[in-house]
């Protein structure tokens, strides 16, 4: 994948910048446009705790959790909605967890377009799993994360996110202790590094 690199705004004019626009809209999930000009309500959401201790567990609470989330966007006529699953470290770790949460989520997305026209997405967040200690690059958390990515682009998610540990040890150092300098370093340099190393596997 390419990576577009900017060194300038892309809107030249700030007249320009409106909240839900963009010059380059991007389709999402059933009938979703982002950037076109709406702006759609984001519902986030993680599974119960004490869930994660089982796949079947995961799976229910995710299900339950997208089937009130879509009845209740149902009840008070949202014309649109996302949702977004935030993984637990159990989720992103096992593939069929991934496919199976994200699956049942989808499905409750599905109902809700098709029954009332709802214009719906999901977004899934990653977890990231990786240990310093261990290697950021190439682990078996890393590859586990690319294997979660897969199951949740292939069952339904249209938005891929993830909070990239990378620069995190130094830029806490850097919060902890007034440090500008370090906070900069890194999340500007070591946290895009990592973001890029992510986002071109």
């Amino acid at each position: 994948m390419a990576i577009k690199r900017f060194t300038k705004m892309e809107t030249e004019n700030v007249d320009d910048m409106l909240f839900g626009e963009t010059k380059h809209p991007v389709k999402l999930g059933l009938d979703q446009v982002a950037g076109g000009g709406l702006v759609y309500p984001n519902i986030k959401v993680a599974p119960a705790e004490g869930s994660e201790e089982t796949i079947d567990g995961l799976e229910a609470t995710s299900k339950n959790i997208a089937f009130a989330a879509t009845q209740r966007a149902a009840d008070i006529g949202l014309p649109a909605m996302q949702i977004e699953t935030e993984h637990v470290q159990q989720q992103s770790i096992s593939r069929e967890a991934s496919e199976r949460c994200t699956a049942v989520t989808w499905e409750q997305l599905e109902i809700l377009h098709d029954k009332f026209g709802t214009r719906v997405s999901l977004m899934s967040t990653v977890a990231d799993m990786r240990e310093e200690e261990n290697g950021l690059r190439g682990s078996e958390f890393d590859i586990a994360m690319d294997e979660s990515f897969e199951a949740c682009a292939q069952n339904g998610a249209s938005m891929l996110c993830i909070e990239t540990v990378g620069g995190k040890v130094v830029s806490d150092y850097g919060i902890s202790r007034g440090d500008a300098r370090a906070i900069l370093y890194g999340i500007g340099v070591l946290g895009s590094n990592d973001m890029e190393y992510m986002w071109t596997k």
